[in-house]
């Protein structure tokens, strides 16, 4: 069974929204055992971090994705397989 485009937005809105509340509750935890309040920007920095962090992670996945690429391409074209 297959969701329509409307189904599979209202599961990534209910995911997002999940993930913000895991994010801001961890967030509270971390402040509160530093012995601190949660500032009103604690909540958008956390969240850059976090997007920060998965944009890397998956700049890196394709940059080693192209590297195997380019590396089988050159291969093909030492053995005479592409021009």
């Amino acid at each position: 069974m297959s969701e329509t485009a409307d189904e599979q937005e209202a599961i990534l809105r209910e995911g997002v929204g999940l993930k913000l509340e895991l994010i801001r509750e961890e967030l509270g935890q971390k402040v509160t055992e530093e012995g601190r309040e949660l500032g009103t920007d604690d909540d958008a920095v956390s969240l850059l971090a976090a997007l920060q962090f998965n944009q890397e992670q998956e700049a890196e996945y394709l940059l080693r994705d192209l590297a195997v690429k380019v590396s089988a391409e050159k291969g093909l074209r030492v053995s005479g397989g592409l021009k």
